[in-house]
């Protein structure tokens, strides 16, 4: 089972860790570390996961995707463990406020294509590949904790297609910057 961490509470902006759990015994023991060591770190604020046979090898890999994050393609290597290959697959630019990733066969053609809803352009921030929106997290007035500044510039579509191996991008970008004073 995965568990995506979405943030740490009243630190918007920083990831909590993500967890693959495996039932065994009559309870789950978390195995993140054995099965997907990249999740113990800075993964990502998590707001939806999608298992699906990517790679076309017969197991289940797993499609994540959150705020500030791009989305990860983590494959399933036939024994469980999975690595993120996002680069590989192209997605590893696809920085966004993601809040949905599904899969489905759209097109009838016998592999499954991936769907990703990502935040719409009816809001009030535009950003684009030359202006990027940016959140800074620090405690900046050394009293509160997470804190954060924007620079109101995102635009973006609100869904991407992803057919077989090709990603089709749009002009959304979002990143996430630790900055310290």
């Amino acid at each position: 089972m995965f568990i995506g961490g979405r943030q740490v509470p009243g630190k918007y902006g920083v990831s909590a860790s993500s967890k693959i759990l495996i039932y065994k015994n009559g309870k789950y023991i978390d195995e993140t570390q054995s099965l997907c060591n990249d999740m113990n770190s800075n993964f990502g604020n998590v707001t939806t996961a999608n298992y699906v046979d990517i790679d076309r090898d017969k197991d289940l890999d797993l499609l994540v995707a959150g705020e500030w994050m791009n989305i990860k393609v983590m494959i399933n290597d036939g024994n469980g463990k999975f690595s993120d290959e996002s680069k590989k697959w192209g997605t590893d630019q696809l920085l966004g406020w993601w809040n949905c990733i599904s899969a489905a066969d759209l097109d009838q053609d016998g592999d499954a294509d991936i769907v990703a809803g990502n935040l719409g352009t009816n809001i009030k921030f535009k950003a684009n590949q030359e202006k990027p929106m940016y959140v800074y997290l620090d405690d900046f007035d050394k009293i509160t904790h997470g804190i954060h500044i924007l620079e109101p510039m995102i635009k973006m579509e609100n869904f991407i297609l992803f057919e077989e191996t090709m990603f089709i991008r749009t002009n959304a970008i979002y990143q996430r910057k630790i900055s310290k004073l």
